[in-house]
């Protein structure tokens, strides 16, 4: 599980859950909104990150894709420039 706030605007965060994905809140977390579907090849997110110097860049890193996850990795670290769009 990752969490990340936009440093520009207090009401935006990304929460990346263990088994689904990237969600994005935009009003302090009363709706998310899953931004990950269809991009990821695996479900479990590590870590979240949204740059300071550009808060549109938010980066992904995706953990165990596999139950047994002292024995298996990611599937690499995703990346975005529109704030989650794409």
């Amino acid at each position: 599980m990752a969490v990340a706030g936009d440093p520009n605007n207090s009401m935006v965060f990304y929460f990346g859950a263990c088994a689904g994905g990237v969600w994005k809140t935009i009003d302090g977390g009363v709706y998310w909104r899953c931004v990950s579907d269809g991009f990821f090849t695996s479900a479990s997110l590590g870590a979240l990150a949204v740059a300071r110097s550009d808060s549109n860049v938010i980066y992904a890193g995706t953990g165990e894709s596999t139950i047994r996850g002292e024995v298996s990795y990611g599937d690499g670290v995703y990346g975005s420039t529109d704030a989650g769009r794409n």
